[in-house]
């Protein structure tokens, strides 16, 4: 086995969302790689603070958003240091980098829709949402008379409070921004408390039931606790074997197929809370486990899948042996005067002008090819002058290895 390969990532996160990204990024590279991290983080928590870069080599460095990217562009490119770029698919466009040539764009699913105009398929890759599940977790028993935990924003609570309120039999603990709001809603057995100083995996692990959504439910799940999917898109009903992987793929949203804001049926949710508690703690902790074992599995396919993106990224096959194709983003306009515009498709920009031998150069890597093999076909340039053009061609993504992003 080879040298441990060294990462340096850099993140800057000022929402929880981001905080939760970094920290589980974080992990799933420091399990195989040296990673030296960059954030705006605190040393209390699992990030390592680094006010500089360090003087150290570096074989890749991953960054997230754009902040976290800035503050590695000048180093990266003055040591020629490959980039992965990871950003959100609700942040893709508002994130989105043009100015530096990115190695591969990393993009989280995290529910929301896709501008795949921005992305080329030749240089992007998906990943599920990361979650960190590190070791084994205490899975504590299910106490029936426990409290069930409520968490999500206030809009979603005005929804659910009359539910809440009409089962004086159940204890409901309830977590948000602004609980000061709605406790003159409330009946006595309900508690509203402040999601800024609520120790959320406390919580979790002293509920019987969760209701809410996003990261909330995977939390849940990891506690292997049972839970309820209740948020803007409506009422998800309970997490089971049979639609884990839909909401995990919109990232416990709401109902399956919604589009939008939904109402939550009083009916249907009284039902799903009181079916629940009444099923025998034997049966619940069933399903928890293999809830618990279906999300863990899928966090292994996320750790691969960054493995291989790492492998194609910084150890390519010589250059000269690799087949590339031409990028799709690009096309090409002749003019009169025996010369091309290069046009990126995705803008309709002309990125720039060349002469007819370039323009047949580039046409002998539309359906694959190596440099040793068009060698001979090129006559207008020197040896060294081919392996110059090439470099450039391949940092401004005009052709790119013959590797598809669903080969991962």
């Amino acid at each position: 086995m080879g040298l441990i390969q060294t990462i340096l990532f850099s993140t800057y996160y000022n929402t929880l969302a981001h905080r939760e990204i970094s920290h589980a990024l974080f992990y799933i590279l420091s399990q195989g790689y040296s990673v030296d991290v960059i954030t705006n983080g605190h040393q209390s928590e699992s990030l390592l603070l680094t006010e500089t870069l360090v003087n150290n080599r570096y074989d890749i460095i991953f960054a997230f958003t754009r902040k976290g990217f800035q503050r590695i562009k000048r180093y990266a490119q003055e040591n020629h240091i490959p980039v992965v770029y990871v950003v959100c698919r609700q942040e893709s466009e508002k994130e989105f980098i043009l100015d530096f040539p990115i190695a591969r764009f990393l993009v989280i699913n995290d529910e929301s829709e896709f501008n795949p105009i921005l992305f080329s398929d030749n240089f992007t890759f998906t990943i599920d949402y990361p979650f960190v599940i590190e070791g084994n977790l205490p899975m504590n028993k299910i106490v029936a008379d426990a409290p069930i935990l409520i968490v999500t924003d206030e809009r979603t609570l005005l929804k659910v409070i009359p539910v809440l309120n009409n089962h004086g039999e159940y204890q409901f603990t309830i977590v948000c921004d602004h609980p000061r709001s709605i406790r003159a809603l409330l009946n006595a057995n309900c508690e509203a408390m402040n999601t800024a100083g609520c120790n959320l995996e406390k919580q979790i692990q002293q509920s019987s039931l969760i209701l809410g959504n996003g990261v909330t439910i995977l939390k849940s799940i990891a506690y292997h606790k049972p839970a309820i999917v209740v948020g803007k898109f409506g009422l998800g009903r309970r997490v089971n074997m049979d639609n884990i992987e839909w909401h995990y793929n919109t990232l416990f949203r709401g109902r399956p197929g919604a589009v939008g804001d939904e109402i939550i049926p009083f009916n249907l949710l009284s039902y799903e809370i009181v079916s629940c508690m009444n099923q025998s703690a034997s049966d619940k902790q069933s399903e928890c486990s293999q809830l618990f074992g279906w999300i863990a599995e899928k966090q292994q396919q996320i750790t691969e899948r960054i493995d291989k993106i790492i492998d194609q990224t910084i150890c390519p096959v010589a250059i000269d042996e690799t087949t590339y194709q031409l990028s799709s983003i690009y096309s090409f306009i002749a003019t009169d005067n025996d010369s091309y515009f290069v046009i990126d498709r995705r803008w309709m920009k002309i990125e720039a002008m060349i002469d007819s031998a370039d323009y047949h150069l580039l046409q002998l890597f539309k359906s694959g090819a190596t440099l040793n093999s068009i060698r001979p076909h090129v006559t207008h340039k020197t040896s060294q002058q081919l392996d110059k053009f090439m470099q450039y061609l391949i940092v401004h993504k005009f052709i790119f290895p013959h590797a598809k992003s669903t080969d991962l």
